[in-house]
């Protein structure tokens, strides 16, 4: 056989290439041959050699099988100033752990088991927490972990530490009774206390304001929806008062009971003696048209223009608020003569005038007194000439 030196050298290799070897172990002492994979595994398993392969500025583990180098979830700058890491970072130590800064982005956690030390001088940057942060202890500049009911706060030193509530300024103090509304009795050093306004919600719902003489000033609207009950000397309103509808009613408007609510009334309507002033709405007919009646006037005067046909006033509705409530419709000067030019004073859907849809007045100067008995509308007085 040729000495080695002599035969050519393979500038490349190969997986399946040959090796010439002698199987020392075999009883015959055999020679054969063995592929340079196969040698080059026997090599890595008998030697623990290690393989892998990874990116760029990325920091190299041990993948799951022990036996080569990949990808962690750290990965470090270019110009390797910090790190940065894909994932949770759990620190179990129980020792102290101190890190000059540390900076939680994303939406990924940070578990600190141990003590942590952030930043050890001023100017140093504290921890940015832009998830949920879950604290065990925590101390203050002084070590200390304060005692219950204690706030953290900065001190003058630009430290923080324990204090009580009471010590803060703006904050809140004092005591009260139950059911009691609270009232500032020392402003300037925020202290609370009772009121002369209690609330009872044992049965029906109701503020009492007491003990005598006593004065409720409301600078903006009152609301009742409930009872308000006024045992003082007077009450004094500097605002307007809505009726049941929210209505704040007209100029000399009276407010009158209907049985279940209160409404704005003309005070013709219903104080004997006074001077009958019914102060009108006025409407302009004509041909063809049509309008609802929602205004709070008792009275309606009605003009024409133009020429022959039909306009549909259409009444409020009889129930609720306007139950009881009486309203009149007369025809002025302007009216025509004939009885060609008609009003159709109309029932909403449901309801109905004398029992009838509508009520027709022709006529000049004629009229037609409605009331409702809280279901209808029902004539009480007509008028024609």
């Amino acid at each position: 056989m040729a000495q080695i030196i002599t035969y050519p050298k393979l500038s490349t290799l190969a997986n399946n290439d040959l090796l010439i070897v002698s199987d020392v172990s075999s009883k015959n002492k055999n020679t054969n041959s063995v592929e340079l994979q196969t040698l080059a595994s026997f090599i890595i398993t008998s030697t623990s050699g290690i393989t892998g392969s990874g990116t760029l500025n990325t920091i190299a583990m041990f993948t799951p099988d022990g036996q080569s180098i990949g990808d962690s979830v750290i990965t470090q700058d270019a110009l390797g100033q910090g790190v940065t890491i894909d994932g949770n970072l759990e620190i179990t130590a129980t020792n102290t752990l101190t890190v000059e800064t540390i900076q939680a982005q994303g939406t990924g956690a940070v578990y600190l088991l141990g003590g942590v030390q952030i930043g050890d001088a001023p100017g140093d940057i504290l921890n940015i927490f832009s998830e949920t942060a879950f604290f065990g202890k925590i101390k203050d500049s002084t070590f200390s972990t304060g005692t219950a009911g204690q706030i953290l706060v900065s001190n003058a030193t630009s430290n923080v530490e324990w204090a009580d509530i009471a010590d803060i300024s703006g904050s809140v103090t004092g005591s009260g009774t139950t059911d009691t509304i609270p009232i500032w009795t020392d402003g300037p050093n925020g202290v609370l206390g009772d009121s002369i306004i209690t609330y009872d919600d044992t049965s029906i719902p109701i503020i009492t304001i007491g003990p005598q003489p006593s004065r409720l000033v409301v600078d903006g609207d009152l609301t009742v929806r409930n009872r308000a009950s006024f045992a003082g000397p007077y009450a004094r309103f500097s605002c307007p008062i809505e009726d049941t509808s929210n209505s704040p009613g007209t100029t000399g408007q009276v407010l009158t009971s209907t049985v279940t609510g209160v409404a704005w009334d003309d005070a013709t309507d219903i104080v004997s003696g006074a001077v009958a002033k019914l102060i009108p709405f006025n409407v302009t007919a004509s041909p063809g048209g049509s309008s609802v009646y929602n205004a709070d006037n008792n009275i309606v005067e009605i003009s024409w223009t133009t020429g022959n046909g039909i306009y549909v006033l259409i009444l409020p509705t009889a129930t609720g608020s306007n139950a009881y409530r009486n309203i009149r419709f007369v025809t002025n000067g302007t009216f025509p003569g004939g009885a060609s030019h008609k009003i159709e004073i109309t029932a909403l859907p449901g309801e109905t005038v004398d029992g009838a849809a509508f009520f027709e007045i022709s006529k000049t100067y004629e009229g037609v007194s409605l009331w409702s008995n809280g279901t209808e509308w029902i004539v009480i007085q007509a008028k024609a000439h």
